[in-house]
């Protein structure tokens, strides 16, 4: 693929997971996502053989993203408050800008992508669970084996704060994250835990709104 293919392929990504992560699927038309893109339908065919190709793409890219992320803040995590926030703040980056409805639509319509969802996320808990363990050294999780601690994260998020669970309860993914981090991640800290996070959660959100001035 030559490199204006690829930029034209990136643009269609982009402006399909930006317009269906606000507005869900469902809504989104081929036709209308080349009007959008400025590009006639035999070339986002050419690229894209139909929509559920470009929303397979959007989730493969979604979640190479969040894991690619979580392992990079991971290296170079040095005090369990970076571990904790490197699991957690790339997915709330994601869950920020995504409607509950992204997830209504993909499992009502592609089943076997929501699927992947699944088992990447599992897949994923798994391996942030094994890279944890025996790292976890605040003021609660001494009085608990790290096996418990990386077991109490991964039964939590695989049962409370999964797509199809804040579909059927009816609060957006960012929601779900934040109150899952709320109870779940600062109840493992002590004060004086607590209180680096929220300090450290604060930078990083000034840094990003200097980053995006004009993001709403």
């Amino acid at each position: 693929m030559s490199e204006k293919q690829d930029e034209i392929k990136s643009r269609i990504i982009e402006k399909a997971s930006s317009y269906m992560y606000r507005y869900g699927i469902k809504r989104l038309t081929m036709e209308g996502l080349a009007e959008e893109i400025g590009i006639s339908k035999k070339t986002l065919y050419a690229h894209f053989r139909g929509k559920k190709e470009v929303v397979d793409e959007i989730v493969v890219q979604s979640l190479r993203k969040i894991a690619g992320e979580q392992d990079e803040l991971l290296e170079k995590a040095t005090t369990p408050v970076e571990r904790l926030m490197a699991i957690f703040v790339p997915l709330l980056g994601l869950a920020q800008i995504m409607d509950k409805m992204f997830f209504e639509d993909l499992a009502k319509y592609y089943p076997e992508v929501w699927k992947k969802v699944e088992e990447a996320r599992w897949r994923r808990m798994q391996r942030v669970a094994e890279t944890l363990e025996g790292k976890m050294d605040t003021a609660i999780t001494g009085r608990y084996s790290p096996a418990v601690i990386g077991n109490l994260i991964m039964t939590s998020l695989s049962s409370f704060a999964t797509p199809a669970n804040t579909t059927r309860i009816g609060i957006t993914p960012s929601e779900a994250v934040d109150l899952f981090f709320n109870t779940i991640v600062m109840g493992l800290l002590d004060e004086k835990e607590r209180s680096e996070m929220r300090t450290k959660m604060e930078i990083l959100s000034d840094t990003k709104s200097h980053q995006n001035p004009h993001q709403s």
